[in-house]
Formats: structure tokens, sequence, C-alpha cells
């Protein structure tokens, strides 16, 4: 064999290393955010909010408590993969303290970024999640981080 041969295989040898490290670095990576997804999911505050396990809906972690005397603070952090109707309301879960439900149904806009929803909270605290206006989100899955406030 001459030099220049051995030259290049030895590339050719580096270069396939090379690529499976690579590989094996960006899988690695990829099980590791999954499992650091799971390990969120599986930590979420569920005491005074249920997701809606059915409609594959994840949660990331919940804070529904009094706010004042007469009103009631949510605050979600759900995930969604991107194969819903946004137009459609979604059935996103249920608040299960009955003392924080709703006298009347509210139904209460929010934005992110530059689209407009809306979360429609009924007097049984099932609460609904739907676009107003603007596009659709793009990111599968999708994260939805949002705080609403309504009157009981």
């Amino acid at each position: 064999m001459n030099f220049d041969k051995i030259i290049s295989m030895r590339k050719a040898n580096s270069l396939k290393c090379s690529c499976m490290m690579f590989a094996f670095f960006s899988m690695s990576m990829v099980l590791h955010a999954q499992d650091a997804d799971s390990a969120a999911l599986a930590a979420a505050d569920t005491t005074n909010f249920s997701r809606n396990a059915d409609g594959n809906w994840q949660l990331y972690n919940s804070y529904v408590a009094p706010q004042g005397t007469d009103s009631v603070i949510v605050q979600l952090i759900l995930q969604h993969d991107n194969s819903i109707n946004w137009s459609e309301e979604q059935n996103v879960g249920r608040i299960k303290d009955i003392g924080l439900f709703p006298s009347a149904e509210r139904q209460i806009p929010f934005f992110l970024g530059e689209i407009n929803y809306q979360i429609r909270i009924d007097t049984a605290g099932e609460c609904y999640l739907k676009i107003v206006s603007g596009d659709p989100p793009v990111d599968d899955p999708v994260v939805l981080p949002f705080t609403v406030i309504y009157n009981k």
C-alpha cells in the first residue's frame, strides 16, 4: 500500500468515527431532553387542576388559587401535539376544587405573541381553549404558558 492510500483510509475511518460519535451524542441529547420532559411532566402540580389525558394534553405545571376574596387565578403550562383544530374548543382539563369554580361560565381572552386565545371555564370547572384570531402555532409539540384571572 502506498502512503496516500493509507492516509485516505485513515481520513475515511476518522470521518466515520466522528459521524458515529456525533450521532451518539445527538441521540443522547435527544434522550436526555425527553427524560427531562418526562420528569417535568411527572412532577407537575395537579393539586387543583387535572389535565385532559384523553385529549392527549400534557401538563408541565399548574397553579389554581383564590386571588383576593372574589377572584381565582389560573396559571397553566400545557403541551399538545400540533394536530388539533385550533379554531374549535379543546378541552384541556378541569379545575378540581369546587370552591374555585365560577358561579357562571367565564370566557377569558389572552394573548401569546400575536395569537389571541380564549379559555372558557364552565360552572363545573371544565376548561376549554381555542384560538380566536391569529395564525395557529407552528411548533410541534406546542407548549402554552398562560395566566388568567376570573371572578367567582
